[in-house]
């Protein structure tokens, strides 16, 4: 895929991966963020990606992996944010 060809794709399929990913996330900026890393992935990868054997198929996944893992990183630091304002029970 050249950068015509990703451009149009681009173009063509931002919108309804946001949509979709806002409705697996609930947060549509999240949907935004990640579906955008996930183009900027895609576009490193654009000599293996093919537009019409999957393209929109492999940016989805790559956008719903980067938001979950966003989210499992943001869960792990509310738990050490939680543990750290936990008063010492051995003081005293």
């Amino acid at each position: 895929m050249d950068r015509e060809e990703f451009t149009s794709f681009y173009a063509a399929t931002f919108g309804r991966l946001v949509g979709q990913l806002y409705a697996m996330t609930g947060d549509r900026a999240e949907a935004q963020d990640a579906v955008q890393e996930a183009f900027v992935r895609a576009w490193a990868h654009h000599g293996r990606i093919d537009r019409d054997l999957g393209a929109e198929a492999w940016v989805r996944v790559a956008a719903w992996r980067i938001a979950a893992s966003r989210r499992r990183r943001a869960r792990r630091g509310f738990g050490l944010m939680l543990l750290a304002a936990r008063p010492d029970s051995t003081a005293g």
